[in-house]
């Protein structure tokens, strides 16, 4: 059984057609993270054991180290 009217030369455009890449014709927007950097940073946790000890918020830095090593020790790690 044959396809009656269709024309396989036509058919072959079309496909031909189909095969090209079309690109996008809205403008790009480009994303900026560097607002989310300088959030990063303004932190001031100190960089060493020392330095946390020193600190006004020593207290907090000794329960926060105590509280860490009880869970290592809990956890057999």
């Amino acid at each position: 059984m044959t396809n009656v009217g269709v024309n396989p030369s036509s058919t072959n455009l079309t496909h031909e057609d189909s095969d090209e890449y079309r690109w996008s014709k809205r403008a790009r927007v480009v994303k900026d993270f560097r607002s989310d950097y300088v959030t990063y940073h303004i932190e001031d946790d100190p960089i060493t054991f020392k330095d946390a000890m020193a600190s006004s918020e020593a207290k907090q830095w000794k329960k926060a180290v105590k509280s860490y090593m009880d869970s290592i020790v809990s956890n057999s790690t």
